[in-house]
């Protein structure tokens, strides 16, 4: 049997071998003024974030059709999408239409979509859990049924120190942006049980960020001690954040990859993203 893993662009893994499966990401747009930037692997990340910052009107993101979609999903007998937090981005209901228009014309085809309810990490631990899963099972039903109870125990916290796509998106109050960026202040926020994105609070300085980000794996629990790291531009405190992690379970099992086009948009220059289970 032939499996098709396809992901929108909210996951950073741009490619990777699965054994008895295909892989693919189909891109989101990122349109700022008049350019666009297809997520496709060859966005230049430093590039994009700058032509954002400078342009006075808000940047925005546009999610994969539904005949992209679906043109991987008719190549294989069996297919599992991966999409962006529901709450978040009208992927998720793009990748729901294709597998609707691939009953009409391939009854015989499987298609089970997986929700995040998040973004970045959560679709990259969830790539890694498929190729472990494929190497052990093939059915349809034991796949599905593994993948989303792995997902549903995956959790996902943030941290933001710029704020400008808020602010020309309208949600952030100009002056209170302003202020946060200039006096250094991170943002902390999680993403909750609807996939909509809640904040934790505000502070300054990394420990502080760092401590509240460990607080909340904490207060929600973490069964494997997997977690990945994406950053946008931040390396060096990608890095750090590691090493207080391991400081607190050195069984932690942390991989720091750079965000994606569609999350360097969405987290913005020096944002941090954990995803953890």
């Amino acid at each position: 049997m032939r499996w098709n893993i396809v992901c929108d662009s909210a996951c950073d893994i741009k490619d990777i071998d699965i054994p008895g499966a295909g892989y693919y990401r189909v891109p989101f747009i990122i349109t700022s003024g008049e350019e666009n930037f297809v997520d496709d692997g060859s966005i230049k990340i430093t590039e994009m974030i700058e032509k954002v910052e400078i342009e006075k009107t808000a940047a925005r993101s546009s999610c994969p059709s539904p005949q992209v979609w679906f043109e991987r999903f008719a190549e294989a007998d069996c297919s599992i999408a991966i999409t962006i937090s529901s709450g978040l981005s009208g992927s998720y209901n793009s990748a729901l239409t294709a597998k609707e228009m691939l009953a009409e014309d391939f009854p015989d085809k499987k298609v089970y979509i997986v929700d995040t309810l998040g973004t970045s990490g959560l679709s990259d631990l969830m790539v890694l859990e498929l190729k472990k899963i494929l190497a052990e099972a093939n059915d349809y039903e034991t796949v599905t049924k593994r993948a989303q109870e792995f997902m549903d125990k995956t959790k996902i916290v943030f941290a933001l120190c710029s704020y400008n796509n808020l602010i020309k998106n309208g949600r952030m109050n100009p002056l209170k942006g302003f202020i946060a960026s200039t006096l250094g202040f991170w943002g902390v926020g999680i993403g909750d049980e609807s996939g909509k994105i809640k904040i934790l609070g505000s502070m300054r300085g990394a420990k502080k960020v760092f401590a509240k980000i460990y607080e909340d794996m904490e207060n929600r629990g973490f069964e494997l001690n997997k977690i990945f790291i994406t950053h946008c531009l931040n390396t060096d405190m990608a890095n750090e954040l590691k090493e207080f992690l391991l400081n607190k379970n050195p069984d932690f099992e942390i991989t720091i990859m750079e965000t994606s086009g569609l999350n360097s948009f969405y987290a913005e220059r020096g944002g941090l993203i954990v995803a953890y289970v």
